[in-house]
């Protein structure tokens, strides 16, 4: 993706992110429209989720000219998914 790209995405999520809960709860409804099944995977008060969707794609997005930030395991890290014990046994890139 080129700098210009990037800077037109971040530009873009810009504008829906204040109705991110709004973008989060129509994912998840056509989620399960189209995917019925999937729908007891997920708990049954989604607001939670839904704002866990929405940070998530504002960090990915936020970060897109920041490699180092979207390497899993320091994302993952700095959400408290994983320990700093998991972190070192993950498999290293190159």
């Amino acid at each position: 993706m080129s700098p210009e790209e990037t800077k037109a995405l971040q530009t873009n999520f810009a504008r829906i992110y204040p109705i991110k809960h709004s973008v989060a709860k129509c994912f998840y409804d056509k989620l399960f429209e189209l995917a019925p099944g999937v729908r007891d995977l997920f708990p049954e008060d989604m607001r939670e989720q839904r704002e866990k969707l929405a940070d998530t794609l504002a960090f990915i997005v936020k970060n897109l000219d920041k490699p180092d930030k979207m390497e899993l395991a320091v994302w993952l890290k700095a959400y408290g998914r994983i320990s700093d014990m998991m972190v070192d046994q993950l498999p290293k890139e190159g």
